[in-house]
């Protein structure tokens, strides 16, 4: 595979991002094991498509971004990592199509 397009991949999945939702799914998860025994495999079910929906949801919103100009409205001095989108198609990293794709399959993934 590409460099570039593993790159933008991992861009995407932005684990420091994706670490709210593990958070939560933690939360969620240890509240149910005070009513009944875990399930372990169906947390690491769960987790993988949290992790899944993450990306896809990270996809489609820098396709929506780059679309409606948002993410080409960011100068390169005001970019944090917490601002500006994920910038694959920006940076070229992917190409809308290919960014669509990550999003449908994560999506699909995820379901």
């Amino acid at each position: 595979m590409n460099p570039l397009i593993r790159l933008g991949i991992w861009r995407l999945a932005d684990p420091k991002i994706s670490i709210t939702s593990a958070a939560s799914m933690t939360i969620g998860a240890s509240v149910a094991a005070l009513e009944a025994p875990l399930n372990w495999s169906w947390l690491l079910i769960t987790g993988v498509a949290f992790f899944c929906m993450e990306v896809a949801k990270n996809a489609w919103g820098d396709v929506y971004d780059y679309d409606s100009g948002t993410d080409l409205a960011v100068a390169p001095e005001d970019r944090t990592d917490f601002s500006g989108g994920k910038r694959v198609m920006v940076d070229n990293l992917l190409s809308r199509s290919q960014t669509w794709l990550v999003a449908a399959v994560f999506a699909a993934l995820g379901l």
